[in-house]
């Protein structure tokens, strides 16, 4: 009987160990994730502002003679 009470002990913190690595699991997965959204939106975010310093570039030129770049 003793011995039945230790393997299920044991069985019940390997369980244990088993959730929490799994939940430290799932915390790591969720992190890359929301890093890999945040590369995104900030590479999107970066396009639009190249586009946008694209076209309003001529309007500073045409402004300033001096703009020579």
């Amino acid at each position: 009987m003793n011995t039945m009470k230790s393997t299920f002990l044991n069985n019940l913190n390997m369980t244990g160990s088993n959730v929490s690595a799994l939940a430290l699991l799932l915390v790591c997965l969720l992190v890359v994730v929301v890093d890999l959204f945040c590369v995104l939106v900030n590479m999107i975010l970066v396009d639009r502002v190249v586009v946008l310093r694209e076209k309003v570039q001529p309007v500073f030129e045409r402004m300033n003679p001096l703009y020579l770049c």
